[in-house]
């Protein structure tokens, strides 16, 4: 059972780590302007944001999950494969937002169903998902190795692949047992929206997340311009994403000893320590000290959100729930957090690290909120 789930993962994020990095090389090579690129960008994030949800629900109505990730997957394919006939700005825009409304779904779809799938069959649910994150470095260091001395179209060419790959592997995947019937959940979005305390949760989780962006989005910049040479910001980064995956490989046994309230309030705490400390220095051996942090700042508070979605959600509500999570917290904050980590690091620098301070801290007053408001049992 983990190891289908463990293939998909590194299937789906072998694509991410070509895709993340590279395609905007890919639409320069269009001919497409950098201004046009960031509006390509973001309508993608935000029609990520608000059409997964709409999908999961079919999930939910009729528990056939494996199916609905295999059609997202092979949806998202042809989208790509669309993008070989296409040119100009507004054709790239209208594919652009198929492929951000096919795939947008996937992740959401899996995680939940690795997660419900972890719980009924004993695995660790870090441990399938780690895969994702070895293979993402994968694809964004040999991605960029395979591009040396070919034409940008060769990105498109290697995304094709990976996309293809995922189906495959997507094939093999499980599919949960329908969960039994809950009252009203035919309007799953409409329920669970309704009740303060998820809200207080994706805002929680939320404003965690959200306090990346100037991270993911200007950090490099930031240390480039103190003079720190790319290879050392390579390995910057590369501590990062090892931290999360250490986490994850003992996550099952984090999860029991500190439950989801503790995990979400061990990411917060984290990030006022490491985004103070990235708004303050630049010295080389306060980022090393800090960097390993994303195992709190990311991880645990992934992690606490999957655990008290298991927990706190029905089966029934369990796709929607976690496509809201995905879609509204790390999705539509994060959106609303870059565009503010631009100004900000535009008119001061490395002081808007602070700004991501100031929302890990407000993540921490709705964990507090939460830890109030949650007795441990279901919500709905």
């Amino acid at each position: 059972m983990a190891i289908p789930i463990s293939l998909f993962f590194a299937a789906v994020f072998l694509f991410i780590g070509v895709h993340l990095p590279f395609w905007p090389v890919w639409l320069t090579a269009q001919g497409v302007a950098a201004t046009e690129i960031g509006i390509l960008l973001s309508v993608s994030s935000w029609i990520r944001a608000f059409a997964p949800p709409l999908i999961a629900q079919i999930a939910d109505r009729t528990g056939k999950t494996k199916p609905l990730i295999v059609l997202m997957v092979a949806a998202t394919l042809a989208s790509f494969f669309l993008f070989t006939f296409t040119a100009g700005f507004w054709p790239l825009l209208a594919v652009s937002a198929l492929a951000a409304l096919t795939f947008g779904a996937v992740l959401p779809l899996t995680e939940n169903l690795a997660m419900r799938a972890s719980h009924e069959h004993g695995f660790d649910y870090g441990r399938v998902r780690l895969w994702g994150s070895l293979t993402f470095i994968l694809g964004a260091t040999f991605g960029g190795r395979l591009l040396i001395g070919r034409e940008a179209d060769f990105i498109l060419t290697l995304l094709l692949g990976t996309l293809g790959l995922t189906l495959i592997a997507s094939l093999a995947l499980p599919n949960p047992p329908a969960a039994p019937r809950t009252q009203g959940a035919r309007r799953p979005i409409i329920h669970l929206l309704s009740r303060p305390i998820f809200i207080v949760f994706l805002l929680a989780v939320g404003l965690a997340q959200a306090s990346h962006a100037a991270l993911y989005g200007f950090a490099t910049l930031h240390w480039r311009a103190a003079g720190i040479a790319d290879d050392v910001i390579g390995i910057l980064w590369a501590e990062g994403v090892i931290a999360e995956i250490a986490l994850f490989a003992f996550s099952g046994a984090v999860a029991r000893w500190l439950g989801p309230i503790r995990l979400l309030a061990l990411g917060v705490a984290a990030g006022l320590i490491r985004w103070g400390v990235l708004g303050l220095t630049t010295e080389l051996w306060a980022l090393v000290a800090v960097q390993g942090l994303h195992a709190l700042t990311f991880a645990a508070t992934h992690l606490g959100a999957m655990h008290f979605l298991l927990r706190a959600v029905p089966a029934s509500y369990s796709s929607t729930a976690q496509s809201l999570y995905s879609g509204l917290a790390a999705g539509a904050l994060m959106g609303v957090a870059m565009i503010a980590a631009g100004a900000l690091f535009g008119a001061y620098g490395g002081a808007a690290f602070l700004s991501m301070a100031a929302l890990s801290l407000g993540g921490g007053i709705a964990v507090i909120f939460l830890a109030r408001m949650w007795r441990g049992g279901e919500i709905i």
